[in-house]
């Protein structure tokens, strides 16, 4: 979703998992360069290597694209709208996003399936959408509303043929869905004049732990029901955070890399390896993958001299790949990175 609120803050190492020098990491990491995607907005990696996500033109133009073997390829939107945007991909190949125009003030929910462009409908009264995320049933979730922009939303899920309506917290006037596992458990957002995060037991939702300072966001679970996001804590840091669904959503920290104020965790797979970034600010970050409770520092597992300054690492996928943005000898661009056998 485009405007789909997004806070930027510092965070501080905390006390809940081991700090590990990224010197004793295990394993190594071939990177290669994504050409074409370094003015991309949100993406996704499933197993094959294939990235999907929103690309920013020179010209303003907003297109949604999938990315494989060096070869970028348009998914293209909706007769009649001009712009789209592929924001989740399952093992299937199935890409869920948003289809849209300006000129005719159009917004909807689509599935591309294999190719082939269709919306996924709306939910009754409201006049448009998006889906931010697809699991490999294909049941989507993501959200509808009666503002163009965005501004409030109702989370919506797109199942079995129906959609759905996902409420938000009590008093809270808008909510939007930001992921879902093959078990079917929905995690997003309940908003108003902060953003708290939350999971959907039916159509309920129920509030996740957060640190004090207003603002929670998840951004991933997998089918252990393992949530991954970020916090803001009562003295203005963010911390890169978990949740375990099956412990009531039981909240621990996760650590940032030595002198760091500033982390998230964007993504978590199935083997519960997490990637995200850290740094002292959002001016200095540095991509990271914590494994079994420990940080480390992605830059440290790439060859030396290759020019890469890594910092933010998005999205990773069953193999162990990650998606991500730096800088290669100082020009923004996306990375792939892929372990190293042994």
């Amino acid at each position: 979703m485009r405007n789909k609120i997004m806070v930027a803050l510092v965070v501080p190492v905390l006390m809940g998992f081991t700090l590990c020098s990224p010197a004793v990491a295990e394993g190594s990491y071939t990177v290669t360069v994504v050409q074409g995607l370094q003015n991309s907005g949100r993406r996704a990696l499933d197993n094959s290597a294939e990235i999907v996500g929103q690309i920013y033109t020179q010209t303003g133009d907003y297109n949604a694209y999938c990315w494989k073997d060096g070869t970028l390829t348009a998914l293209g939107h909706l007769p009649g709208d001009g712009f789209s945007g592929a924001y989740s991909i399952n093992t299937h190949g199935q890409i869920v996003g948003e289809s849209y125009g300006y000129t005719n003030m159009t917004d909807q929910p689509v599935l591309w399936n294999h190719g082939v462009i269709q919306p996924l409908g709306l939910l009754d009264g409201y006049l448009y959408g998006a889906a931010d995320a697809i699991n490999d049933l294909g049941q989507a979730a993501g959200g509808c509303t009666n503002d163009f922009y965005f501004s409030t939303t109702e989370a919506t899920l797109w199942k079995d043929g129906k959609i759905e309506d996902l409420e938000p917290l009590a008093g809270d006037p808008g909510s939007f869905a930001t992921a879902l596992n093959n078990w079917g458990v929905v995690i997003g957002l309940s908003q108003s004049t902060r953003t708290r995060g939350v999971f959907w037991i039916g159509h309920k939702a129920i509030e996740l732990a957060g640190l004090g300072g207003g603002d929670t966001e998840p951004n991933s679970i997998n089918d252990w029901g393992h949530i991954v996001g970020r916090s803001l804590s009562a003295d203005g840091n963010q911390y890169a955070t978990f949740w375990d669904f099956w412990k009531k959503g039981k909240l621990s920290l996760l650590p940032g890399l030595p002198g760091a104020t500033f982390s998230n965790a964007e993504n978590i797979n199935q083997e519960d390896v997490i990637v995200g970034y850290s740094g002292p600010d959002a001016a200095d970050e540095h991509a990271v993958v914590w494994k079994q409770g420990r940080v480390f520092d992605l830059n440290a597992l790439i060859p030396a001299g290759s020019g890469w300054v890594l910092q933010q690492a998005v999205t990773i996928n069953g193999h162990d790949q990650i998606f991500g943005f730096g800088l290669l000898n100082g020009v923004p661009s996306a990375f792939l990175l892929t372990p190293d056998k042994s």
